[in-house]
């Protein structure tokens, strides 16, 4: 039995469907994987940028703690400093006779004289 044209006919003209709908159906996978393909680039992008933002933060974290911590440092190494200076005792030149006031006013002249520092003056007094 041979087809007759109408029947043929039929048949072409759904193949023909079929093929513009499965093209169709291509090109709108075709269209949905590059705009994923851009949407992942994009979205790459802005996890890098995190990414390094992040790091920058760590970074600046870091630089302040050891600021901070040379600051502490200094601020004990200061302190030590300050601990370890000796008090100078005030001359109390109202309770010495005229002749032992003197001789203070003397002895601190002759070591100011001599290149005598305020800590070599207070290990002497």
């Amino acid at each position: 039995m041979v087809p007759s044209c109408d029947m043929l006919a039929h048949w072409y003209a759904a193949l023909q469907g079929d093929h513009a709908r499965s093209k169709q159906e291509y090109e709108n996978q075709q269209s949905e994987r590059t705009r994923i393909s851009h949407l992942e680039t994009e979205t790459n992008k802005k996890l890098v940028d995190v990414y390094q933002c992040l790091l920058q933060a760590g970074v600046d974290r870091n630089e302040s703690k050891r600021e901070a911590k040379l600051k502490k440092t200094a601020i004990k190494s200061h302190v030590l400093q300050l601990a370890q200076i000796k008090e100078v005792k005030p001359l109390s030149l109202s309770s010495q006779t005229p002749d032992e006031a003197n001789d203070h006013v003397t002895w601190l002249v002759q070591c100011h004289a001599s290149g005598g520092s305020g800590d070599k003056l207070a290990e002497n007094c």
